[in-house]
């Protein structure tokens, strides 16, 4: 039984990384990027914040649910940020 929540402690220690990264790049992002990769940024970070505190008090009911709600927020980030290279004339 130890064994499983040394497994635990160290998934939350590696989505506790997870989340400090992207709140970085969110804030690089923030200083350089346009309005709506901007606000695709912060609804990427907080909708990753919100699974990180969840996982923490042991809110999740199912993961993968969570998970679909981030590839969703990292997809329209994605999305923003190559249309807004694309309307600088950078091709992706």
């Amino acid at each position: 039984m130890d064994s499983f929540y040394g497994q635990a402690d160290e998934f939350h220690a590696q989505f506790d990384a997870l989340y400090t990264n992207i709140r970085k790049r969110r804030s690089t992002v923030a200083v350089a990027g346009p309005e709506a990769v901007v606000q695709a940024a912060a609804e990427l970070a907080n909708e990753v914040r919100m699974l990180r505190n969840n996982l923490m008090h042991a809110r999740v009911g199912h993961f993968f649910n969570e998970k679909g709600k981030i590839e969703k927020r990292l997809d329209a980030f994605t999305k923003a940020a190559r249309t807004a290279l694309e309307d600088e004339g950078h091709q992706t």
